[in-house]
This record gives structure tokens, sequence and C-alpha cells, in this order.
């Protein structure tokens, strides 16, 4: 069945190369041996020609303009150029309502500013007024520290009479419990 199919294929493949070929040999070009060639002088004088076409006029080139996001978010106030209008490089083509971006410029000069005194700040030590502040806060700091060893010395002792005298009490509690089952058996 295979061999059958590949043989029916063959010739189906030669039979059609060979009407190919016969199609190209009756239509193909014909060759009638003589060719027209008409030949004129040159002159000088104006050339009157027009062309009429319709379609579409595209530009020879494009660009995407893009804005950084704080300017595509704000409002265009004044338009500086117009359509057909040739621009350079760098040229401003419209401006936009600054007031926030102003805003934001003062804040971070603030913050600038701040930074750069405590810069100065460090750069430059403490004064003996802020010395003297810290001395003081650190010896504070030192009692604060004994305060809070004496608080734990003290808690663990009186846990610790706490735990004798409470082992007292259990002893006398199990001593009298003792008695009375004694004095209840007899």
């Amino acid at each position: 069945m295979k061999r059958n199919t590949i043989l029916l294929n063959g010739f189906i493949g030669v039979a059609v190369v060979a009407a190919g070929l016969a199609g190209y040999v009756s239509l193909g070009p014909k060759s009638t041996g003589s060719t027209t060639v008409s030949t004129s002088t040159v002159k000088r004088g104006i050339v009157l020609s027009s062309v009429t076409a319709t379609g579409n006029v595209t530009a020879q080139s494009q660009f995407d303009l893009n804005f950084d996001s704080s300017a595509s978010s704000s409002v265009v106030t004044q338009i500086l150029v117009k359509p057909g209008d040739k621009v350079a490089k760098g040229q401003a083509l419209a401006k936009v309502d600054d007031h926030s971006a102003q805003l934001a410029l003062a804040s971070a000069q603030a913050t600038l500013a701040s930074a750069q005194a405590q810069l100065d700040k460090l750069r430059n030590g403490l004064t003996a007024q802020e010395l003297a502040q810290d001395q003081a806060t650190l010896q504070q700091s030192a009692l604060a520290i004994d305060n809070a060893q004496a608080g734990v010395e003290n808690a663990a002792a009186t846990a610790a009479q706490n735990a004798v005298t409470t082992a007292a009490a259990v002893d006398q509690a199990q001593q009298a419990y003792a008695n009375a089952v004694a004095t209840a058996d007899r």
C-alpha cells in the first residue's frame, strides 16, 4: 500500500512538471526579432509636467515626547510653538504649571539646610552646655542602674525569706495535721 502511494505521488509530480514546461513553451515570451527605439534631440527649455495622486502623507520622522512624572500630571499653561514650526534640540515647546514643583523644591532646600546644620554641629563637637547635660544624664542613668540592682537584691532576699517562712508554715501545718489524725485514731 505504501509503495503504491509513493509511485502514484511520483507520477503526479512528473505530470505537473511536464504540464508546466508545456505551458511555458506555448505561452512564454515570444521573440519577434525587431525592437523599436525612438530618439530625440536634446533642447533647452521649460519642462511642464504635473503629477496628480491620492494617498496619505506621513512625516519623514516622528518622535515620542516624554515628560518626567511631575510635568506629565501638571496643567499646560502655554504652548510656545505652532504646528508645522521647525524646532531645535533643547527648545522649549510648552510651559506647565510648576507650583507643586516649586513647593517640592522649597521643601528639599529646607531639608538640605537642616542636614547641613546637623553636619556642622557634628563637625564642631558638643558645646559646654551640651557636654554638661550629657554628663548629668549619664550620672542619672548610673544612679538608676544602682537603684534597680538594689531592688533586685532586695526582692531576691525577700523571696528567700518568704520561702523559708513558707516552708516553716508548711511544716507546722503538716505537724498539726499529723497530730489531729493521731488524736482522731485513738
